[in-house]
């Protein structure tokens, strides 16, 4: 028999073998690491080659980005992620970065890369997320990303990216977030989208996506975010997508969407938090079962055609913040619409208010006052609204704006409003409130704009404001002042000191004191008003004095308006110094003098009304550089000489041409044939009688 014991040399021999075949093992597998870690650092420098970089986040001594830039397997020593958020790069997405075949997570947003998205990327099969957005990548959704079978999040949105979402997508049975918003998509949205059966977040806001959303996106019963607003999409959005019961945030607003919001949606949307449906063409009623989604935060329905009576019990939603129903047609006409706004007394974070537009009847109720005190915006002009201001709104303290305007309101404005210290915009405009401009206003120190036109407030403009105690506290922020169409003023010849105290409002940008009651000289301090004035209405006022030199120093002027006044004096030369000025009417006052040549300097001018006055002189021909001219109106005048034709030549004035009137001598000029040529029936041209 032969012996089975092995001998010493078959075993010497076997030990080698192992030694040189461990050796050779380590030597293949050694071998291949390094070219793969070399294929690595190959494809992040050709990465880093087509970038610009401020911060040095790839600056690595031409070796492999730190830890900072790139995720390392630190068995393989592949690199697995490349994270470069928020690095303020530039530049275009190398193709190499296809050969990153261990990668797992590539993060870009925050920066301004352009071009294209490479089509390499679809070789990378263990992608699990892409995160692009907020950047400037063009060109098309690349259709192979769908090879990359392992993806849980695709995140493109604000670039501009165009074309259409590609069908495909839909075999990205992984993918958990979607991300295409803001960017230049087009076409409809692909139903094979609802093959994503772990889709959490759907975003394709803020595209041109068109036709109708797909009834089968019902079925992504994981679904908790979904925006499609600000496309083209009509239709109605099917009722599957209002029966998906993790939803917390949905957003359809600014489409052409229609049909009644379904009257569960409280009960199967309990997860709501932000549900945005603004800004298209639903009809029907706000639903009562709105209440029971008590999660609710932000709540936008405005826009629509929506009728009826808003839910009394809206003050269930404890965590609202936002409650927008503007633009609607809102209201019973029972008088009794506005009882709904008592339960608000309970939305303890409630921040804003809109209700403006709608036909919401009833007497402003006391109990505003108590509402939040978080809130900060108050909508609700064009309502046929009566009562007063409650005195409590000085409660109040967070406001910045009151907007009450075109409605029903009677009574003062309450003395409590000057102690809200942040209310940067109070317009109560077209209402029927009366007494006094109250002098609190002076601790108003963030007013920007004051809209009280069309009242009946009498009496004095506030004493603060011709003590400059006021203004002077308001000097940096006030831009608008408007006191149009009251009853102000004292009739005791020094209405207008106030004006002085003006000086101090750097920033003032409208002054409108029309139609009131105002008596006293023009001062000069209106030469030294905010730089940044561009319009100044003081119309159908007893206003004396005449128009100051300095006026010309304010070189943002665009509109002046001082009409049937008791103005005197000549038009200072220095008006022809205003470079932005397009209307200059200063019709029905006492003004003489001449017209200045320097009005041919006005190169913006479309509206030059001078009628009813007692100018004398020639007309200047420089008007005919004015070639924006639209009216020319010297009617009722003592103009003496030839009509220039450079005059009549500027083509503009077919719009309306009034020389009547006046002492005019000699032919007409025979460019008034091509007046005639371009006019039509609303023209207006009147030389003679």
């Amino acid at each position: 028999m032969r012996d089975t014991k092995t001998s010493p040399v078959i075993a010497l021999l076997f030990f080698f073998l192992f030694i040189l075949l461990s050796f050779l093992f380590h030597f293949s597998f050694s071998h291949c690491a390094n070219l793969g870690t070399e294929t690595d650092k190959q494809a992040l420098l050709a990465f880093k080659s087509k970038v610009a970089d401020p911060f040095g986040a790839l600056s690595t001594g031409g070796m492999i980005p730190s830890t900072f830039a790139c995720g390392l397997d630190l068995k393989h020593q592949r690199v697995i992620s490349l994270n470069l958020s928020g690095q303020n790069l530039t530049g275009t997405l190398s193709p190499y970065i296809g050969n990153l075949t261990f990668l797992r997570l590539i993060n870009l947003q925050q920066n301004s890369f352009s071009g294209m998205i490479p089509h390499e990327i679809g070789r990378l099969f263990g992608l699990r997320s892409i995160i692009f957005n907020r950047n400037m990548l063009q060109g098309e959704i690349p259709v192979n990303l769908t090879h990359c079978s392992e993806l849980r999040i695709l995140d493109l949105v604000v670039n501009k990216l165009e074309g259409k979402i590609p069908s495909e997508l839909g075999s990205l049975f992984k993918l958990k977030g979607l991300g295409l918003a803001s960017n230049y998509l087009t076409g409809p949205v692909p139903q094979s989208l609802s093959n994503l059966s772990f889709l959490q977040r759907l975003s394709l806001s803020e595209n041109s996506l068109n036709g109708n959303i797909p009834v089968e996106l019902g079925q992504l019963k994981h679904l908790n975010m979904f925006q499609v607003s600000v496309n083209s999409l009509t239709g109605s959005i099917p009722i599957q997508l209002f029966n998906i019961t993790p939803m917390d945030y949905f957003a359809a607003s600014e489409n052409q969407l229609f049909g009644e919001i379904p009257p569960y949606i409280g009960f199967t949307l309990p997860n709501i938090r932000l549900l945005f449906l603004g800004g298209n063409q639903f009809f029907g009623n706000i639903p009562h079962s709105i209440s029971n989604a008590s999660k609710l935060e932000w709540l936008d329905f405005a826009n629509n055609s929506l009728t009826g009576s808003i839910p009394e019990d809206l003050g269930r939603l404890r965590n609202l913040t936002r409650l927008n129903f503007a633009r609607n047609n809102l209201g019973t006409r029972k008088g009794n619409d506005l009882r709904f706004l008592d339960s608000l007394v309970n939305c303890t974070y409630l921040e804003v208010v809109s209700l403006s537009k709608n036909n919401l009847r009833g007497i402003l109720p006391n109990s505003i006052a108590n509402f939040s005190s978080h809130l900060s915006y108050l909508y609700m002009s064009a309502n046929p609204i009566s009562g007063s201001i409650p005195t409590g709104i000085g409660n109040l303290k967070n406001l910045i704006l009151i907007a009450i305007e075109v409605c029903l309101l009677a009574g003062s404005i309450p003395i409590s409003v000057g102690s809200l210290p942040k209310l940067q915009v109070l317009s109560l405009f077209g209402n029927n409130i009366s007494g006094e401009i109250p002098s609190s206003f002076g601790n108003l120190t963030f007013l920007s704009e004051l809209h009280l036109h069309r009242n009946s407030i009498r009496g004095s403009l506030p004493s603060a404001l011709g003590t400059c105690h006021l203004l002077q506290k308001l000097d940096l922020n006030l831009t608008r002042l408007n006191f149009a169409r009251n009853n102000l003023g004292t009739r005791k010849g020094n209405d207008l000191r106030f004006l002085d105290s003006l000086v101090n409002c750097t920033y003032l940008e409208v002054v409108s004191l029309s139609k009131n009651n105002l008596r006293g000289i023009l001062p000069n301090s209106i030469a030294n008003f905010s730089s940044h004035l561009s319009y100044l209405y003081m119309s159908a006022n007893p206003i004396s004095g005449s128009i100051p030199t300095g006026i010309g120093n304010l070189k943002n002027l665009i509109l002046i308006a001082i009409e049937v006044c008791l103005l005197a004096g000549s038009i200072p030369i220095s008006v022809g110094s205003l470079p932005k000025l397009q209307l200059l009417s200063l019709f029905g006052n006492n003004i003489s003098g001449e017209i200045p040549s320097s009005f041919g300097n006005l190169t913006f001018l479309t509206e030059l009304d001078l009628h009813r006055n007692s100018i004398r002189g020639s007309l200047p021909s420089a008007l005919g550089t004015c070639h924006q001219l639209q009216k020319l109106d010297l009617s009722d005048n003592n103009l003496s000489g030839a009509i220039p034709s450079e005059v009549i030549g500027v083509s503009s004035l077919s719009g309306w041409l009034d020389l009547s009137h006046n002492h005019f001598t000699g032919r007409i000029p025979s460019e008034v044939g091509n007046l005639k040529n371009s006019i039509d029936e609303s023209s207006y041209i009147y030389l003679f009688i």
